[in-house]
């Protein structure tokens, strides 16, 4: 795509070498990924890529995804164009083995089978840096990180004020704008941002001429205000809407579908908050951070024009919360107890045009995690968990879900 931003070539022209450089990071920078604390690249021992603000804003891709596709043992598959459903494979591990954060907070989708993620709606606008950690994570992150996490962190607050704004325009009339400002008043500092992508794009059916645009915005919010010189309060806030324009199937009297240049699309909304009190005591050797987060997920598909006797617009609402309190100990051992709720519920309308929704039991789980570092290369950690599902037969569309019973479970899994 030809835009109006010339730098974009510079980062075409970079070598493979140069890139991998790149996403390797300083090893004196500071990670929180890869122990769930700040430490020291070097000190971690583990297979961890960092994308920095500095080279996001170098190659000038517009999608988190694609920003992805360049970083070494990492893969997407993308189904159709812009917008649509994207999945990361880390190390030839399946796309539900990994496990996504922003600014440390899971982003997983909880209620599906697999507990995947779609990465097609997350822009890098106003990012400070991407994390990407490699291999079994399972006792630091659950048992879904498989394959690795990926954390994406967006800026933090400045001393001094800041404000940036950009803009680009290309073919298929795809347009974006961003602007982000940060800064201090008082004792809070602040630091928010706020895009928007455009894009009528072409269509993914074969021979078809119904274009399958895509549009996007997205905004974030980052504050830490200064209570006193030990304690601090941290609130933070991502939010994304968008529409994909799909194609799917098409209705044939009197009961036959086939797949062709439809104007289905699909909505999507989806917030995610994040409020934690960090208290340091003993002169900082003492650490601790209360911390709750919660998010919201909302997606629907639907169809211009509705077929008698069809679901036309179902939808899935999901919301997720935690509690999560941490203590570390001079930077040597770690405690953190991590309670977890989800829910999910379904809608749609009927043939009558009388909607419908339908609510799914919620499942909880809770873990506590240690580790203790005896030195650089020796960092044990162990995990104990418990989880409560309720089980449930997903047959909403005939008329409700039917409940088949409550699941407990407990366990124990350790760690180098």
């Amino acid at each position: 795509m030809r835009t109006l931003t010339t730098t974009i070539f510079a980062a075409l022209a970079l070598s493979p070498v140069t890139v991998q450089a790149e996403e390797a990071g300083n090893a004196d920078s500071i990670v929180v990924t890869a122990t769930r604390s700040e430490t020291k690249l070097f000190e971690t021992g583990k297979s961890i890529s960092v994308i920095d603000a500095a080279t996001i804003e170098r190659r000038q891709t517009l999608s988190v995804a694609d920003l992805l596709r360049t970083t070494a043992g990492v893969t997407i598959a993308r189904n159709g164009g812009p917008g649509g459903f994207s999945s990361v494979f880390i190390r030839g591990a399946s796309s539900e083995q990994t496990v996504a954060l922003i600014d440390g907070v899971k982003i997983n989708d909880p209620a599906s089978p697999g507990g995947g993620f779609n990465f097609a709606d997350l822009l890098t606008d106003n990012l400070d840096r991407i994390e990407i950690l490699r291999g079994p994570q399972s006792v630091l992150w659950g048992s879904r990180a498989i394959g690795g996490v990926i954390n994406i962190i967006t800026r933090a607050p400045t001393e001094a004020l800041e404000a940036r704004a950009s803009g680009e325009y290309g073919g298929y009339d795809q347009g974006h704008a961003s602007a982000s400002v940060t800064g201090r008043a008082g004792p809070v500092g602040f630091s928010a941002g706020a895009g928007y992508l455009t894009t009528d794009g072409f269509s993914t059916a074969a021979n078809g001429t119904e274009k399958d645009g895509y549009h996007i915005f997205g905004a974030n919010l980052n504050t830490k205000t200064r209570i006193s010189d030990a304690v601090s309060l941290d609130l933070r806030g991502y939010y994304t809407r968008s529409r994909v324009d799909l194609d799917g199937f098409v209705f044939l009297p009197p009961s036959s579908f086939v797949f062709g240049d439809t104007n289905q699309y699909q909505r999507q909304e989806q917030i995610v908050g994040y409020a934690g009190l960090n208290a340091a005591l003993f002169d900082g050797r003492l650490k601790n951070r209360l911390a709750a987060s919660y998010t919201y997920t909302r997606a629907e598909t639907a169809q211009d024009i509705t077929v008698p006797g069809f679901f036309m617009v179902p939808g899935v609402f999901e919301h997720t919360a935690t509690l999560v309190m941490t203590t570390r100990w001079t930077g040597r051992v770690d405690s953190t107890l991590d309670l977890f709720y989800g829910g999910q519920s379904y809608g749609s309308f009927s043939a009558a045009g009388r909607p419908r929704a339908y609510l799914y039991p919620g499942f909880t789980r809770a873990a506590v995690i240690g580790r203790v570092r005896l030195s650089q290369d020796v960092d044990p950690a162990v995990r104990a968990y418990a989880k409560v599902d309720n089980l449930f037969d997903d047959t909403y569309y005939q008329g409700g879900w039917r409940a088949l019973g409550r699941t407990v479970a407990a366990g124990v899994s350790i760690g180098f």
